[in-house]
């Protein structure tokens, strides 16, 4: 048997290796040349101590939501912390929460930025009115100064999987400019808890990195490209002027705001109509297309023509062929999906499938 290979180009002509010739270059390739696929972390369980142990080195305290004893598992899974070179701390998490809990953190002058691709966690400041619900693939940057601290509560029988960057000392980044705009959002005026929604893209290279797809090196690399995609995307949105409060919305409402927005989210590739989607949220079509403006600053069909289009994004990313990803969010034509997409994000579909040609 003789291994046979094309020329890098994929037209040069075919060389044929001796079986010699092959043992010769196996031999002469190092062991890290071809590294194995990483092996996935076991689950551990954590305590009271353990959460304890983790309060001391984060600095917040913990109130938990129920009654618990010493040995209790609060939550099990995977919770890992890396210190990045650039100054970042990272830590992620994919854990079962089986005791509700709140924390607090009581560390001044940092930035840090949430992220969650599944399950729910409900952020508070001190008087405030509400509290800021983050959900799949949403986001929230906040600033802490020296008298600010936040309550995160986390409900029990989820699962979370998220992401929370932070730095303590802006001027310990190696980046002078970054750290000009890290000492700016520490400054800044104004609330210092900002809401953000997570491009789809850069949800898809979080759940990557969580489900350890890369290893050794490799993975350091990706950890650091991702993490400062984060925080540059939470600087953007705590940068940017805040909107004006919208018309209050009776909870009623909202909560029917929400079935359409949910309707929607775990459907986009059915033909919904605004007289279906007024029905479900109990409200009138033109009622419905005001408030549903009014909540989320998009129209209902804007919004769920994003949707569409970041779902097909992800799809192809993956692999799925143009027509397949047309399919999935409700084109009958390939030729409408590919105008639509290309007015989207400025390029064919084509462009972002993985998947390749015969």
């Amino acid at each position: 048997m003789s291994l046979r290979i094309c020329g890098l180009d994929g037209a040069g002509p075919e060389q044929a290796w001796s079986d010699n010739e092959k043992r010769s270059l196996q031999r002469a390739l190092p062991a890290t040349a071809f590294p194995p696929p990483p092996m996935p972390a076991p689950s551990q369980r954590y305590t009271t101590a353990q959460l304890d142990a983790m309060r001391q080195r984060h600095g917040f305290s913990v109130r938990f939501l129920s009654t618990v004893s010493e040995n209790d598992c609060i939550f099990e899974g995977q919770v890992q912390e890396h210190q990045l070179p650039s100054g970042l701390q990272l830590v992620s998490s994919d854990i079962r929460i089986n005791h509700g809990y709140e924390s607090t953190s009581e560390h001044p002058r940092r930035f840090t930025a949430v992220v969650l691709l599944d399950g729910q966690a409900e952020l508070q400041l001190p008087g405030a009115r509400k509290a800021l619900s983050v959900t799949r693939h949403a986001a929230a940057a906040f600033s802490c100064g020296d008298t600010e601290v936040l309550k995160a509560t986390h409900v029990a029988g989820q699962t979370v999987r998220g992401f929370n960057l932070s730095i303590e000392a802006p001027e310990a980044c190696a980046d002078a400019e970054l750290a000009e705009l890290l000492h700016h959002a520490l400054r800044q005026s104004g609330p210092p808890l900002h809401a953000w929604s997570l491009p789809e893209h850069l949800a898809v290279s979080l759940r990557q990195l969580l489900d350890g797809v890369w290893s050794g090196s490799l993975a350091r690399l990706h950890r650091e490209g991702i993490a400062l995609q984060v925080l540059a995307c939470a600087l953007q949105a705590h940068a940017q002027p805040r909107p004006a409060p919208s018309p209050r919305i009776h909870p009623r409402d909202r909560r029917g705001l929400e079935r359409v927005r949910e309707c929607m989210d775990a459907a986009p590739g059915q033909a919904h109509s605004l007289d279906d989607l007024a029905r479900l949220a109990c409200m009138s079509p033109t009622t419905l297309r005001e408030k549903f403006q009014a909540a989320y600053g998009q129209t209902v069909f804007g919004w769920l023509r994003e949707r569409r289009m970041q779902l097909a994004r992800e799809r192809l990313a993956q692999g799925w062929s143009v027509q397949e990803a047309a399919d999935c969010v409700g084109f009958q034509h390939a030729s409408n999906f590919a105008t639509a997409f290309r007015q989207r994000f400025g390029h064919a579909p084509s462009q972002g499938s993985l998947r390749r040609k015969p």
